[in-house]
């Protein structure tokens, strides 16, 4: 018969007794009446846990939670005690790291006891990465780690902060982030070859160094097995900040590249007010079957604008594009300097219902003649920025020379006026000749003095009218 709690013939004191002079139980009873001995091994060799084999408690194995002493070794050995699977839990307290944790069994879940109360630390510069997840071998994966509720800290006042990576995933399957903060980190995540990756409730937070893939702050390219697409990877309710006054902790904050296929980026905020270098925010880069939802993306301020080339930028080779990109009700910030948008090598990319916050002086969108089947509909700009431009070239992609031949508007967009603010290759209709009056229309002139834009069942028609 399982013990009970309360039971008369064992009193509450007996257990008590037994409790880790540190406050942790070292005999406790479970929900179930069963009776669990964590951190005890007995003289006969048996397991030291009797009932919850599957947690242990990093501490009980010598993890200094002050941060002083390196800790590695302790949750290394955590770790193996539990190679069919488990949790490795990290009481409040910061623990060092000198040598990188390195996961490959299946179901391993490393959990603290809050994002801003349990701090996995890098002991020096040349810890990289923090943590390593995933197989050697591409033909057998790892599958089902999880880290939550902690964060990973860089060496703060590292110069070469680049080098510096806070979990590198190779090789594995089903992983999840779940409250995990990621702060002082050269890259914070670098994904090579995976599947199903999620990122719940995540900060990124003074990571990446540049603008480019290997300084971003959140990578995912598939490098180890460009055959193969890596797919299907979550963001939701993710933050990306900078520090507004070590500029230098920031850099790229999210990049999708080669060979990956399925990604979703919704509910975020890359709250990007980078003011000491250029730094585009989102690079997709030859990857396909991309969504970003609802984001706030280069939240900046007028002190600290985001800079460079494009707060998003859709790429790829002359070979190779991005394909397949829905961005849809965004909030996008872009400043005299800087693109909202930019598709080059790009096809098949939607825009709908997003928000371009400019400087007055912008440009919301450059789409350049390597692009096609591109649209926008349903987003808006302020008045003085200019909502897009065309960028001309007279060389062809995959294919012969099309310029934007599907960009359209809708939902009842109206240009008219004398002088149109908006040339008629910017809405896609470039190969569409402006009409002019036949030869029996006495009463009209030769040329319009304007057209009208207007949406029919998605199709968009350039109507010209003519002074009287």
């Amino acid at each position: 018969m399982p013990i009970q709690e309360g039971a008369s013939n064992i009193p509450q004191q007996a257990f008590q007794r037994w409790n880790d002079p540190r406050g942790t139980p070292l005999i406790a009873i479970n929900r179930d009446g069963t009776l669990s001995c964590q951190g005890v091994r007995f003289a006969d060799g048996t397991s030291q846990n009797t009932a919850s084999a599957d947690v242990v408690n990093v501490r009980l194995f010598g993890a200094d939670p002050t941060g002083v002493a390196d800790s590695s070794a302790a949750i290394v050995a955590a770790i193996a005690t539990i190679p069919n699977g488990g949790t490795v839990f990290f009481p409040i307290g910061t623990y060092q790291i000198n040598e990188t944790i390195w996961i490959q069994a299946n179901n391993i879940t490393l959990a603290g006891a809050g994002i801003y109360g349990t701090v996995l630390k890098a002991g020096t510069p040349s810890v990289t990465p923090l943590i390593q997840i995933g197989t050697t071998s591409s033909s057998s994966l790892s599958f089902g780690v999880v880290l939550q509720n902690l964060t990973l800290l860089g060496t703060i006042g590292n110069t070469n902060v680049a080098a510096q990576k806070g979990v590198y995933c190779n090789n594995t399957t089903n992983v999840m982030f779940s409250q995990v903060r990621f702060n002082y980190l050269g890259v914070a995540v670098d994904i090579d070859y995976g599947f199903r990756f999620s990122f719940y409730d995540c900060v990124i937070s003074q990571c990446g160094s540049g603008d480019t893939a290997g300084t971003a702050a959140v990578r995912i390219e598939n490098r180890t097995n460009p055959s193969i697409n890596s797919e299907q990877f979550l963001f939701l309710d993710c933050l990306w900040e900078g520090d507004q006054v070590l500029m230098a902790r920031q850099g790229m904050a999210l990049y999708f590249g080669p060979s990956v296929f399925q990604g979703i980026v919704t509910g975020c905020k890359f709250d990007y007010t980078n003011s000491s270098f250029p730094c585009r925010v989102i690079v997709l880069y030859q990857s396909s079957i991309i969504f970003l939802q609802s984001n706030i993306i280069a939240s900046g301020s007028s002190a600290y604008p985001p800079t460079g080339s494009s707060v998003i930028s859709i790429d790829g080779t002359s070979s190779t594009s991005s394909t397949g990109i829905t961005i849809t009700g965004n909030f996008i910030e872009f400043w005299t300097s800087t693109l909202g948008v930019y598709a080059n090598y790009a096809q098949n990319v939607t825009l709908s219902g997003n928000v371009f916050q400019g400087s007055n002086s912008g440009t919301a969108m450059l789409v350049t003649a390597y692009a096609y089947s591109v649209q926008s509909q349903g987003s808006s700009h302020t008045t003085a920025d200019t909502p897009w431009t065309n960028a001309s070239s007279t060389s062809g992609f995959m294919g012969p020379p099309v310029v934007n031949s599907a960009f359209s508007f809708s939902n009842g967009v109206v240009l008219e006026g004398a002088a149109p603010s908006v040339a008629s290759s910017q809405v896609g209709l470039g190969s569409t000749t402006a009409a002019t009056a036949s030869a029996g229309a006495a009463t009209l002139p030769i040329a319009p003095v304007g057209f009208l834009i207007i949406n029919i069942g998605g199709t968009a028609y350039k109507l010209p009218y003519y002074a009287t």
